[in-house]
């Protein structure tokens, strides 16, 4: 019987690319050279390169430069400790430029337990960091004009003891 469209018998490799290729988010494979051997059709779609620059570490080359110590220190303190993690860093999109992606990634093991590399996801988060810094910068604004009402108040009480 099929579904949807997908066939009755799909190996688990064609089953596992079918879900990440259409998956909404940018995901990612390391082996446990820490290198990166995978990435999905959204993630060479957002950076407009091929599999082949993206792997091993070709995909830092679209790391921003200001935050490659940072993410690479983070991914190889996981690696090394076999912990998940979760890091935002700037990555430029096909047309030059940089985006902001939280990058999320968690170690995985065979079925008998031994360490295979890392998965990761990276979604764009950098409208969500406008608006953030669009709210502090109002907050900003408020906290300054509450402070100059509550100066104008006090004069205009002193003024009007005086």
């Amino acid at each position: 019987m099929s579904v949807r469209g997908f066939p009755e018998a799909i190996d688990p490799e064609q089953s596992f690319r079918l879900l990440a290729d259409n998956a909404p988010v940018m995901i990612w494979r390391s082996g446990p050279n820490r290198l990166c051997d995978w990435f999905n059709r959204p993630w060479l779609q957002f950076t407009g390169r091929t599999m082949e620059q993206e792997l091993g570490n070709g995909w830092t080359e679209g790391v921003h430069p200001a935050d490659m110590a940072r993410c690479l220190s983070t991914y190889v303190t996981a690696f090394d400790g076999r912990e998940e993690f979760s890091m935002e860093y700037r990555l430029r999109r096909r047309d030059g430029v940089y985006r902001w992606v939280l990058d999320n990634g968690r170690p995985y093991a065979s079925l008998e337990g031994i360490f295979r590399g890392y998965f990761g996801s990276c979604i764009d988060i950098t409208d969500g960091k406008r608006t953030q810094d669009e709210l502090r910068a109002m907050q900003s604004d408020l906290a300054r004009m509450t402070r100059l009402i509550t100066i104008a108040e006090m004069t205009a009480s002193i003024a009007h003891d005086i």
